[in-house]
């Protein structure tokens, strides 16, 4: 519980100093506010084959998530994002915690019209010590390339952004492959579709700490999550997004569905 007071009071300071910033000479400065909550509930994994089993316990996951982003330059931005949530588990009881949180910086050195290139940093944080579906309770890090860009077809926008990046900690768990696809198109000028591939794919070099299978978090596990996603533009600066996640393939690693809700407000 001290770890996570000291998590809280690290968001908040961080938040803070970032205003502080922003009111006190930045000529640009943006911030971007989001929360959101995530639903998902199964009762079957892949095994480390792929193949799909039962595991006689039903799991229910609950997230609610929290993210902050501040742009003092043109072409950098600092983001902080992490989430609260809570495990329902028929089995091994229930649990409920701060995830690990991540610090990130991004850095535009390309920014030509409808094409965007990026490179982005990140420090995981644990927020406490480990916890079974919830956190792994250890330091790493991940470095991504971005790319994004917009094309006009017809009458119609059409957008896409991309990320490929590599992610590891200190020892424990494995080190991952990490891939991002998505793509969209408004159909009304406040009122957008969205849809995006999430690839987890772990190297399988992480030393097990934990006893029995996982539905989430497995030391050695790998993923291809799809969602779906609607976009209201609901004032200047406000948006509301909901939508659907599907577990595609994986392994050592939950099947099933999900769904989500989320806002946020860009100053």
């Amino acid at each position: 519980m001290k770890k996570e007071l000291v998590f809280s009071f690290a968001f908040l300071l961080f938040f803070f100093i970032s205003l502080q910033n922003c009111l006190s000479g930045f000529e640009f400065c943006q911030f971007d506010l989001a929360s959101g909550y995530r639903i998902f509930r199964t009762d079957h994994v892949w095994n480390k084959n792929g193949k799909k089993i039962s595991t006689y316990s039903d799991f229910k996951f609950r997230e609610y998530q929290i993210y902050l982003d501040t742009y003092f330059s043109e072409n950098d931005c600092l983001g902080l994002n992490s989430s609260y949530i809570q495990i329902e588990e028929e089995l091994n009881g229930n649990s409920r915690g701060f995830s690990d949180s991540e610090l990130t910086w991004t850095h535009f050195f390309y920014n030509d019209g409808p094409h965007r290139v990026a490179t982005q940093v990140a420090a995981i944080i644990p927020s406490g010590a480990q916890i079974y579906n919830l956190r792994y309770g250890e330091f790493g890090g991940q470095f991504d390339i971005l790319y994004s860009c917009y094309h006009k077809f017809y009458d119609q926008c059409l957008f896409f952004d991309s990320i490929i990046g590599y992610r590891m900690y200190k020892g424990f768990p494995s080190d991952q492959i990490r891939g991002y696809l998505s793509a969209g198109t408004y159909l009304f000028s406040n009122f957008y579709l969205e849809a995006s591939l999430n690839l987890q794919y772990g190297v399988f070099n992480g030393k097990s700490k934990f006893n029995y299978p996982l539905f989430l978090l497995n030391p050695n596990y790998r993923l291809l999550q799809g969602d779906i996603r609607a976009v209201y533009h609901i004032h200047e600066n406000v948006y509301l997004s909901a939508g659907i996640f599907n577990h595609l393939w994986g392994q050592n690693v939950g099947t099933g569905t999900g769904y989500f809700l989320e806002g946020w407000l860009e100053y």
